[in-house]
């Protein structure tokens, strides 16, 4: 009797764990290429040197 629910269990595991990969393989197409990720990595980083060095001459200014 034990047996069978652990089956049953292990069928129900198996079960989900398909339904999470066929979740995560649909998903898979959603994600940016990366020379975007590089972009958009790189237009963060350039406007935080450049919000840096404006500030600092502002300050050097008074």
């Amino acid at each position: 009797m034990s047996s069978e629910q652990e089956l049953r269990e292990i069928k129900e595991t198996l079960k989900s764990i398909d339904e999470r990969l066929a979740v995560m393989e649909n998903n898979e197409g959603d994600e940016r290429p990366f020379w975007l990720n590089f972009l958009i990595a790189f237009g963060v980083v350039l406007t935080a040197i450049l919000l840096i060095v404006g500030i600092s001459v502002f300050i050097g200014k008074e």
